[in-house]
């Protein structure tokens, strides 16, 4: 999407001065953000899709920030690797070709980093998948893929796995752990302490359980949830 040149360049000192950065690829506007046309203006798709980078000449992006010469466009892939694992994506692909709930292929079309730019991930036709920057005293990384397109449809745990360790290493943190990908945990507190816990099951077949802070467990029935609270424990 665009980002005014002013706020691309306060993103610019936040992560030169150390911070990080995560830009995850956008199917649906085909690009990445800051990454698209300023000055464009028209439909927000259109403007999305309008890739400027240096041809033609962008007013501002922030392709230097995250390691990229040129990127968008959209292609289907059959997996996605790094040192661990292979991301399989014949699961999400299926989807489209059935036309049910997604119909947008998830894989960048073009990816180009620049000399120094570290290839984390690679699609299997060696293209880059994931590139890692580092820029000033803090990094940026690119992701090739809509990950948030392919939550929103399927489970896909070695694709959880790897963010997982990408953001634990970051020195991020779960809200809440339930050691199931399929059991989705929202974990809200207020001044006085007290907490509520929403644990929600996306698997349509199966009960699925999680632990609770209280040391209890919870078994959730497809595609129900589960409510704990600090003060009552268990609704």
């Amino acid at each position: 999407m665009p980002i005014a040149p002013e706020v691309q360049d306060a993103i610019r000192e936040y992560v030169r001065g150390g911070g990080t950065l995560i830009a995850i690829y956008c199917a649906h506007g085909q690009g990445f953000p800051g990454c698209n046309s300023w000055e464009f203006a028209g439909d927000v798709r259109e403007c999305a899709q309008e890739l400027s980078f240096d041809d033609p000449p962008a007013t501002a992006h922030l392709g230097d920030v995250l390691g990229i010469t040129a990127g968008g466009g959209n292609v289907r892939h059959a997996s996605v690797r790094d040192e661990r694992r292979t991301v399989v994506l014949a699961q999400y692909n299926a989807l489209v070709d059935e036309g049910r709930w997604a119909d947008e292929e998830a894989s960048c079309g073009l990816l180009v980093p620049v000399p120094d730019a570290t290839i984390v991930a690679r699609f299997e036709d060696g293209s880059p998948a994931v590139i890692a920057q580092e820029f000033g005293q803090g990094t940026a990384i690119t992701i090739g893929i809509d990950v948030g397109l392919i939550a929103d449809n399927i489970v896909q745990e070695s694709m959880y796995a790897g963010l997982d360790e990408m953001f634990a290493a970051l020195g991020c943190r779960k809200a809440y752990e339930t050691g199931d990908y399929h059991v989705e945990a929202g974990m809200w507190h207020n001044d006085a302490g007290e907490r509520l816990l929403i644990l929600v099951n996306h698997d349509a077949e199966n009960p699925r359980t999680a632990p609770l802070p209280d040391g209890a467990t919870a078994t959730i029935e497809p595609w129900r949830a589960h409510v704990w609270t600090s003060d009552r424990g268990s609704l």
